[in-house]
């Protein structure tokens, strides 16, 4: 297990931090967007938790291992409530360029080479 994967009392304090930030700051009250990064964060301790006892307590390990995909699973419902951000152009038809008048001319020696 490396340094990342420890879970430390630190991580814990920020993570109760954001969790009383979630409940009663304003701004982030019932944002779906904070829920699920809040549920995919509280996701990932638990795991690095069960990881840490999997050697020394692997009944426990399971149980929070269960509450990790729990937590997971609400996350990826509460993204879905998400609406979604479309990406690129319109669904309404977009113009196509138009060719110049008089369509493509070739010209001879025009620097292409092949080879």
């Amino acid at each position: 297990m490396n340094d990342y994967d420890r879970v430390t009392a630190a991580d814990i304090a920020e993570f109760t931090r954001h969790l009383a930030e979630l409940r009663y700051s304003q701004p982030h009250a019932g944002d779906p967007a904070e829920r699920a990064l809040f549920l995919a964060r509280k996701a990932d301790l638990l795991i690095r938790i069960a990881a840490q006892h999997t050697r020394t307590d692997p009944a426990y390990a399971e149980h929070v291992l269960q509450l990790a995909h729990t937590a997971h699973a609400a996350a990826e419902q509460t993204a879905l409530q998400l609406p979604h951000q479309q990406v690129g152009p319109t669904h309404r038809r977009t113009r196509t360029p138009q060719p110049p008048p008089g369509g493509a001319r070739s010209q001879k020696n025009s620097g292409a080479s092949s080879g």
